[in-house]
């Protein structure tokens, strides 16, 4: 999956550096429209994945909408950082060495049987395992991201 920073210049303007996952750009990024709506309260979201690339282009992309981002490389490792209370919302990979994103789901609703959970991927399994509230592929555009947060977690 391709992840960057892309930059754009405009002509005389100077140029802006534009979030980029799985090389879709969309419209409203390409406008400038990165902030998220003052309508929208800031979420503490738990990030998983085996991949430090994607850790971290999801951190700093749900950091520049004000959301506090933990992140954690399996799912071992954020059932060990997890506390029921402590977070809004889980964004996990499917696929990851040992746990996979499913089975952390089911083990977090033992724990904390309200907290929603995203499964991002891009090898989606045939039927949306029941302990995930919300599955999007990979390549995914930011505004279906923001989308995705607002139905999982309403202000």
């Amino acid at each position: 999956m391709e992840k960057s920073l892309h930059e754009q210049t405009i002509s005389g303007q100077g140029g802006e550096l534009i979030p980029r996952i799985g090389g879709a750009i969309a419209e409203n990024e390409r406008a400038g429209n990165f902030g998220f709506s003052s309508m929208t309260k800031a979420k503490r979201i738990l990030v998983v994945d085996d991949e430090p690339g994607i850790q971290q282009s999801l951190a700093m992309l749900l950091g520049f909408d004000g959301h506090q981002v933990q992140v954690a490389g399996s799912g071992e490792e954020a059932l060990e950082k997890f506390q029921p209370g402590a977070y809004d919302l889980v964004m996990t990979d499917f696929s990851m060495a040992g746990m996979k994103g499913d089975e952390l789901a089911s083990a977090l609703k033992k724990l904390e049987p309200q907290i929603p959970v995203l499964l991002l991927t891009a090898f989606p399994p045939p039927v949306k395992p029941p302990s995930v509230d919300l599955l999007m592929t990979k390549p995914f555009y930011v505004a279906s991201l923001r989308e995705a947060i607002s139905k999982l977690c309403p202000s």
